[in-house]
Order: C-alpha cells, then structure tokens, then sequence
C-alpha cells in the first residue's frame, strides 16, 4: 500500500526547471491534486523536505570527508616518519654532517690535480725525450759533443771555449818553438787538464739528466696514482649525493602532501557543516482558485506528435552523424573521390574467409559476385587509360580485415582472363598470398628473395593454371621491408616485369600502420583503395589518400568492399546496383524468376 501510494504520488508530483529561466537555480515544484488545500500543503512540505535532505546530505559528506581526511593523515603521517627514518639512517650509515661544499671541493681538487698531473707528464716526456739522447753517450767519447742538451751547459761551453783559445794559442807556439819546449809543454799540459775537466763534467751532466729523469718518473706515476684515488672518491661521493638527494626529495615530497592535508583537514574542522543559504522557498506554494484538467484527446495528440518527430529526429541524426562509406554517392560527397565499383558480401560464409572471393570467381563465373568484379575489372581499366602497354595497380585499405588482398586476387583472376597478368604479393611484413592459395606447406622463394638476387625470377614466379595468373609471392621474411621497396633492385625488377606481363597487381599492407603502400605507389599507374562498406571512418579514409595526394600518386578511386545488398535493399540503399545487375528486379523476385 506504501509503495503503491508513494508511486501515485510521484506521478502527480513534478519538479523542473521555469520554461523561462532555464539558466537559473529556481525549480518549481508541481502538485496536481483534486483538493486544492492538500495540493499546496503537499508542494510546501516538498520543499521543506528537500531543503531538509540536502542539508543533512552536506552533513553527511562533512562527516565522510572528516573521516577521509583524518584516515588519509594517519597514512601520510607514517610515510613521512619512514621517509624521514630512511634519510636519518642513510646520514648515520655515510657519516654525512654537511652537504653545503663536498662537491665543489672535490670539483676543486680534481682540477687541481690534473694540472699537476698533465704537468708532471709534460715535464717526464721532455726528460725522457733527454734521456734517449744521451742513452749510449760516454764521456771519453766525441758522441757528446752533438747532443745540444750537454754542449748548452754553461760549464761545458766555458770549458770549450778554453779548450778552443789553449789549442789556438799552441797553434801560435808551435810556429816559434818546437814541441820539446818548456812553454810548450807546459802548455800541452794545461790542455790535457782541460780535456779531462770537460770529461767529468760531461760525465756529471749525463748523471744529472739520468736522474732528473728517474726523478721525472716517479712524480708523473705520484701524481696519476693522486689523481685517480680523487676520482674513486668523488664517484663514491656523487653515488651518496645522488642518493642523500632522493631521500631528501622524498622526505619534502611527503611533507608537503601531509601539509595540504593537515590544512584541509583544520579547515574543515574549524567551519564544520554549514547550512546553505542560498537555498530557500522563494514563493510558498497557496491554494489556487481554480483547477486545471487536462483533455485526453489532446495529451493523446501530442503525445503522438512528439513521438513522430523523436523518431524522426533520430533517424536524421544517425544519418547525418554516420561516418562511413555507404554507396556511391557517399564516396563522391565525403572523399571527392570517384567509385570504382561494388563488391557483395557471398551470403552464408564469413566476412574475412581467407580465399573465398577468388574461389567464388573460378568455381561461379555467372554469380552476383563475379558480375561485380567484372565490372570493377572495366570501370578500372577505363581509369586507368595510358600509353604504355602494361597496366600497374597497388591494391591496399586503411586498415586489416578490409578484403584487400582478396580483391587483389580475385582481380588479378578477372584480368587474367583478358591479359597476361602477375599479382605481387608485396606485404613483407604479414603476407597472406601463399596461405590462401596453400600451395605448399613449405616457405616457397618470392619477391624478397629476388630482390636480394638470392633466388632468381624465373624460379620465383608461380603459374596458376586455374584462372590462367602468376603469381609472386612474399618470399623469406626481413627484417627491413620498408628498405627492400625503396631499393633500385625493386625498380630495376618492375621494369623487367613490365617486359613480361600486361597487367601487374600489387597487393600491399593497410596504408595507416606502415608506408609500404606509398612506395609501392610510386611504381604503379594506379592506386585502388578498398574500403569495407559501412565499417572504415571517413576521416582515416581521408587520411590515407591525402597522403598519396601529397607523394603525387596516381589514385584509380575507391572500392566498396563486403556490401550486404540483399539487407540493405528493403532500406532503399544500392538500388542502382539492382538497377544494373538485376534490370530492377528486387533479390527475392530475380531469385524466383
């Protein structure tokens, strides 16, 4: 009885917005009743209560907020302490006092060290360098006297020059007096006294080099073994600066987190639930003096207007906001593009069943689908009129599980019976040729290995003679794909095929995940775009040809692929399609004939 009254109650009771103050915060609150005083009463006790209930609301999620707060404070407070514990322990552990100048000391020294280390080294070389010369040098013999390091001292070059004047001035005796004379013996002696002074002096040079080059040595190895314990030391410093500062980054990191909250939490408790003002009975509701009753035949008539116009509203808003590819027109008005032709979903097997297309054109040449592809195979070749003798075509889609590859080879089929024609398996990255056709359980040679002149082309081209086509598969896998397109192999080997065949289909990947495509359009008359019928958006559509647009490739148009003609021909959709295939005939009555 409850429920059953509460129910009658809120389909008399309305609570809305004036019609007139749609950006206001006033509701009106509505009560039809058959007794006027019970009606104004109850819209007064409505507003009482409702302001009643969004009070206690407030103070319910004060209270709810309180708890939150003070939970989430206890949680925080403890990380903080861990935090702070972790730092405290890291200090102890390391023996850190200060932070404020251990770097720029260590930066300091290890500056200073190197320069005495590259200076001990220069000095070492430049003694070295000394050394080497006076190695094998001995005093008795003349070998000195070409080394300038020795000739340069100053008491070598005051005895030369003694020597020089002593041997000038026996050079002057010996033409006065003979050599048994007492001024020139004496003389004599005076120079042999002068020639055994150099000698020791010569002696006492080479001993001083020697040892300034030991000496050399020994300061250069003091001063690298210096260096590199700096080095040890300020790497084990910067290991404990880089992690003193995460600790210390975490300690700040989780105060400042606790601080917000400590704040609110103060903030809220100080305020505590407040009343809202702002929210009152502007005009109590009195009793009014007249009834109001409402036709049934007019709630009927516009309760049927208003459903009429819903539904169509909704019909015109899937129709303006659907953004695929539906037929013909859609094509031309979305992408600019013209249609190259239909394809029909094969009733009664799978959308994306591998190899069904092409077996459905060789086995039922007079079928609604091979039709369609016959037409396709025309309206392309109109397209795609040139001067010279060989047709190219890259057949890809925007994304996977669009049909392309079975439109490649089914196409392929249809123009092989009007030309020599080869098809191109030329997605290296997922091909799907040789698993349709499974023609070998084994990996057969194909396009990659010719391209890398491990096979050659006769040995990797494959006849089949059902529908009367070659085929090139996608051969061993790589690892660059994108490359091996790109390569002047693969321009050099369409050039030969050109030779060979009159018609060439290339099927490559979805043009949105990788640019195979737009490579391989650069080799082709012609791009055909395969778009499966109400699935792929217009604007990745629109995408993908604007970036052919942009390589200046040539696009044939597009292709609507997996059409489901029979469902769609009771909504008025493809009618021109029966129009052509079926000279008007609706699918069941061109199945009864």
């Amino acid at each position: 009885m409850i429920a059953g009254t509460a129910s009658e109650l809120s389909s008399l009771v309305s609570i809305a917005k004036p019609p007139d103050r749609e950006y206001s915060n006033l509701l009106n609150i509505t009560v039809r009743m058959a007794d006027p005083n019970l009606a104004a009463n109850t819209a007064n006790a409505i507003a009482d209560v409702y302001m009643s209930l969004v009070f206690e609301n407030e103070i319910e999620n004060a209270r709810k907020n309180q708890q939150f707060l003070t939970e989430r404070l206890g949680i925080l407070r403890d990380d903080l302490r861990i935090a702070e514990q972790r730092l405290q322990d890291y200090r102890e552990a390391e023996n850190i006092v200060s932070r404020s100048s251990g770097p720029d000391e260590i930066d300091e020294e290890l500056s200073s060290l190197s320069n005495r280390y590259f200076e001990a080294r220069e000095n070492r070389l430049r003694q070295e360098n000394l050394y080497q010369q006076i190695r094998n040098v001995t005093p008795s013999s003349d070998r000195w006297m070409k080394i300038p390091a020795i000739t340069n001292h100053p008491r070598i070059s005051a005895l030369q020059a003694d020597l020089q004047r002593l041997n000038q001035r026996k050079s002057e005796l010996s033409k006065r007096y003979g050599s048994r004379h007492n001024r020139m013996i004496a003389l004599e002696s005076e120079i042999n006294a002068t020639i055994s002074a150099m000698r020791n002096r010569v002696g006492d040079v080479i001993d001083g080099i020697r040892s300034e080059y030991e000496l050399a040595r020994k300061i250069e190895a003091a001063a690298e073994e210096t260096l590199s314990s700096t080095r040890s030391r300020a790497q084990q410093l910067g290991r404990k600066e880089y992690q003193l500062n995460e600790l210390v980054q975490d300690v700040e990191a989780k105060r400042e987190v606790y601080a917000v909250f400590l704040e609110r939490l103060n903030q809220d408790g100080a305020s505590g639930p407040v009343r809202n003002d702002n929210l009152w009975v502007a005009d109590p509701a009195v009793v009014p003096n007249a009834g109001q009753r409402t036709s049934l035949m007019r709630a009927a008539i516009v309760a049927l207007i208003l459903s009429g116009g819903l539904a169509v509203g909704i019909g015109l808003f899937f129709e303006l906001t659907n953004n695929t590819l539906l037929s013909g027109e859609d094509v031309e008005r979305k992408l600019g593009m013209p249609l190259v032709g239909y394809l029909p979903l094969i009733a009664g097997h799978a959308e994306d069943e591998e190899g069904l297309t092409y077996a459905e054109y060789i086995h039922n040449p007079e079928s609604r689908f091979s039709e369609a592809l016959r037409t396709t195979r025309t309206s392309l070749t109109l397209t795609t009129l040139e001067d010279t003798d060989t047709r190219k075509y890259v057949v890809t889609s925007a994304h996977p599980h669009e049909g392309k590859t079975s439109v490649a080879l089914s196409l392929a089929a249809a123009f092989g019976q009007t030309s020599k024609v080869l098809v191109i398996d030329g997605d290296l990255r997922k091909p799907s040729l040789e698993r349709i056709l499974n023609t070998s359980n084994h990996k057969l040679p194909g396009l990659s290995d010719v391209i890398a002149e491990s096979v050659t082309l006769d040995e990797a081209i494959h006849r089949r003679d059902d529908a009367e086509i070659d085929v090139l598969f996608a051969g061993s896998r790589t690892l660059r794909p994108l490359e091996l397109l790109a390569s002047q192999q693969f321009s050099d080997l369409m050039r030969e095929l050109e030779e060979r065949y009159d018609t060439i289909i290339i099927d490559s990947p979805p043009c949105i995940s990788v640019s195979d495509a737009y490579v391989l359009a650069t080799h082709v008359s012609a791009v055909l775009f395969v778009a499966k019928g109400g699935t792929t958006p217009v604007p990745v559509i629109r995408s993908a040809l604007s970036r052919f647009s942009n390589t200046e490739s040539p696009i044939a148009g597009v292709l609507l692929n997996q059409i489901d003609f029979d469902a769609a021909y009771n909504q008025g959709k493809y009618q021109e399609y029966y129009d052509y295939h079926g000279y008007t005939e609706k699918p069941a009555e061109a199945a009864a004939s």
